[in-house]
This record gives structure tokens, C-alpha cells and sequence, in this order.
């Protein structure tokens, strides 16, 4: 019996076990292969979506944890706090998903826990820590490119908008 390479089409002897033209190993199973294939790519799906989730943790967390701190570092500092983490970790966000920056996308997250920290101190722990990971993560699974060099000004307004309220 004729044996055929499934990838190239190349006749074969019958005890053939790699092909001679393109070298595809024939006693492979295909479905094996595809199923392979397809679980590498769901864990490079996951791999990538983690910082998001964890983005999205961070800003929930920053309003909690904004929320739970005491009056006495001052309604202005708490609520700016809040709001920094809300309005910075969707900038994060949006960098990295939207525009794909996450080099730019890193240093706003990481922007955003130092202010909640430098604002609500102790208090703004947990979202900072979530944040800095995100950006680790975000350069990790990302890759650390910077397509725009304008977009650098996101994370610099950030921090001369916190010094002006």
C-alpha cells in the first residue's frame, strides 16, 4: 500500500516513518497535535488576560480599601485616593488592552499604587502591591515595547495632577 505525508502529499515507502521531503514525523496522531496546539494556545490566553484581572482587582480593591480607611488622613486625601486608583488603573487598562502600550501601561500602574500609597499610606497596601505585580505581569506577558512615545505623558499627568489637587 502507497503511504502519502499528510502535511506535504510526498509519496512514501510503506515503513517510512518521517517524511523525506518536509520531515513530519507520519506515526503522529493529527488530533494529538491539534490538541496540543490548542491547549499552548489557551495558556497563552490566560497568561495575557491575568493582568487584567488583576488591574480590575487592584481598582476594586483601591475603592475598598479607600473606603476603609480611617478619617483621620482627611476626607480629600481618601477621596483622591479612590479615585486615583479607579481613574488610573482604567487608564492601565486601556493602555494595555485598547492601545497595546503595556511597557506605558506598567509605568501608570505602578504610578497609580505609589500615589494611593503616598496618599492613604498603610492603608492603600494591598491595591498597591496588586498594582505593581500588574505591571510586572503586564511587561511579562506583553512583552516591554513602547509603540507611541506620546502616551508617555499619560503616567507624567498623572503624577502633576495629583501635586496640583
Amino acid at each position: 500500500m502507497v503511504q502519502y505525508c499528510r502535511k506535504c502529499g510526498k509519496e512514501l515507502s510503506d515503513d517510512s516513518e518521517f517524511c523525506d521531503g518536509c520531515g513530519f514525523k507520519l506515526n503522529e496522531n493529527p488530533n494529538a497535535e491539534q490538541a496540543e496546539k490548542q491547549t499552548e494556545n489557551n495558556k497563552s490566553e490566560f497568561k495575557n488576560k491575568v493582568p487584567l484581572i488583576l488591574a480590575v482587582v487592584g481598582i476594586v480593591i483601591s475603592i475598598a480599601e479607600g473606603l476603609g480607611t480611617p478619617m483621620l488622613m482627611g476626607w480629600n486625601n481618601i477621596i483622591t485616593a479612590m479615585v486615583i486608583g479607579i481613574v488610573g488603573g482604567t487608564i492601565g487598562i486601556v493602555l494595555m488592552e485598547k492601545l497595546d502600550e503595556p511597557l506605558i501601561a506598567a509605568v501608570e500602574f505602578i504610578t497609580t499604587g505609589a500615589l494611593i500609597y503616598i496618599l492613604i499610606a498603610r492603608f492603600g497596601e494591598i491595591s498597591t502591591v496588586l498594582f505593581i505585580i500588574t505591571a510586572i505581569l503586564a511587561l511579562y506577558s506583553r512583552g516591554h515595547h513602547a509603540n507611541n512615545k506620546k502616551l508617555w505623558l499619560i503616567p507624567i499627568l498623572t503624577v502633576i495632577l495629583i501635586f496640583i489637587l
